[in-house]
């Protein structure tokens, strides 16, 4: 997923709690690393959610209340249950 978004010329900022350090050495400086789970929200236009990690589960609205554009991408169908504000779309579930 990241190397199609460089291709779009996206800037990505990453977080992932258990493969930062890998990601880190096949992308180095090309994208955003962060340690903190919401500060990369901040003014971002999608969040796209690809690993199950509970951590991802306490995002609720109000996580993502400073982002420009509230889009939600959750290939894990972590969000799904929750009512968010924003427009959300879960891989894998129909209508």
């Amino acid at each position: 997923m990241i190397k199609i978004l460089l291709k779009k010329k996206s800037r990505i900022t990453v977080h992932d709690p258990k493969a930062m350090k890998n990601t880190e050495a096949i992308f180095k400086n090309k994208i955003t690393y962060a340690d903190s789970l919401l500060k990369p929200l901040d003014n971002c236009d999608c969040v796209i959610i690809m690993t199950p990690w509970k951590i991802y589960t306490k995002l609720k609205n109000n996580s993502f209340k400073n982002m420009k554009r509230k889009l939600i991408i959750d290939t894990r169908r972590i969000l799904s249950r929750k009512n968010l504000n924003a427009e959300y779309f879960a891989l894998g579930m129909g209508n």
